[in-house]
């Protein structure tokens, strides 16, 4: 089942999907499409061969039709393809002996992801997507704005217990947290899962027992992912933020308990975990990209600059993409590789 990885990438094209001008993106896919088939094959034609460089070539002179995607979805798209580009030329680099696979790299990634996005979650949101941002709010099943504001960014220490949990400790409170978190996602999983099955009659007709229990082992693995992950970082952070009694919060509390939680990726499927790492590298790169923003590192005068720079990086992205779809599909997740197949 694969259809988890097809939710992240709709997830994580959120702000795209929603964008106002969608017929300039129907376009943008079309030409895409159809500059990259024309270029493969006149290539194919001119070296009377068919290899990665003919796709790798047609990708990256595809991706000046980037230029007909608005400001604001031109970025998402970036991003992704930035993220899923990194993916899939180390991938194939590793496959092909010029790296060595390092141990647990999805999980060392996972981490340092984890926690830029929670140190942007506690100190400085307006970094974040709002959708995303709303989002980490709603399944966190406890904060909001107005509560992680009170407790992270504060000068004035104010205890946990009188703001978040009345009345019971930050055990307790976190056990609770962890079962409402692991009912919604239940919940969510067993409808996505149960989908996926659904729109393949043939698979439940021929193996009945083996796709019920596959279902449901998967729905259990994802859930306890998310829950593992979600309570183990709010739960050791209220414990250490209330034994250290010092607001704002100190940043080594933060790391460690980021760097905590992110261990609950190797509860996830080894399959699983390489789209999980992209799905955090994408917004990741959002919040690196918001703070240099910030910091007035593109400077009004080279927004021409600056566009430019978005185009070539796209086209640089989507050139190991497509030599993956094309020649190493491995290198790809299986959900990047069915939504080529639709696209191109």
């Amino acid at each position: 089942m694969h259809c988890q990885s097809a939710c992240i990438i709709c997830f994580s094209l959120s702000g795209l999907l929603q964008g106002r001008d969608c017929v300039r993106l129907a376009v943008f896919l079309a030409t895409y499409s159809g500059t990259y088939q024309v270029v493969v094959r006149l290539l194919e034609i001119a070296r009377k061969t068919r290899d990665g460089f003919n796709a790798a070539t047609a990708a990256g002179l595809a991706g000046l039709s980037i230029n007909l995607v608005v400001k604001s979805d031109r970025q998402s798209i970036l991003l992704f393809t930035l993220a899923r580009g990194l993916g899939a030329l180390y991938n194939t680099l590793t496959k092909r002996g010029y790296l060595k696979q390092l141990p647990f790299g999805s999980l060392v990634l996972y981490s340092i992801c984890h926690w830029v996005l929670c140190t942007a979650l506690v100190f400085k949101p307006h970094l974040l997507p709002k959708s995303y941002y709303r989002a980490l709010l709603k399944y966190s099943e406890s904060y909001d704005d107005h509560t992680v504001a009170a407790m992270f960014r504060q000068a004035a220490f104010v205890p946990c217990d009188e703001i978040l949990h009345r009345g019971i400790s930050c055990w307790r409170h976190t056990v609770c947290t962890a079962r409402r978190i692991f009912a919604r996602f239940a919940k969510f999983y067993s409808v996505l899962y149960g989908l996926s099955v659904l729109m393949t009659p043939k698979r439940i007709l021929r193996r009945p027992l083996k796709t019920v229990t596959s279902l449901a082992h998967n729905v259990l693995i994802s859930t306890l992912f998310f829950t593992m992950d979600a309570s183990v970082f709010m739960g050791s952070l209220c414990v250490l933020r209330k034994t250290s009694g010092r607001s704002p919060l100190p940043m080594h509390i933060m790391t460690a308990c980021s760097t905590l939680a992110s261990l609950a990726l190797l509860v996830e499927r080894s399959s699983r975990r390489p789209e999980l790492t992209m799905f955090m590298l994408h917004h990741t790169l959002y919040v690196i990209l918001s703070w240099l923003s910030e910091r007035r590192v593109f400077e009004q005068g080279a927004e021409i600059l600056k566009r430019l720079t978005e185009v070539l990086m796209f086209c640089v992205s989507m050139m190991p993409i497509m030599h993956a779809f094309e020649h190493e599909r491995e290198s790809n997740s299986s959900a990047i590789n069915r939504m080529l197949s639709f696209v191109v």
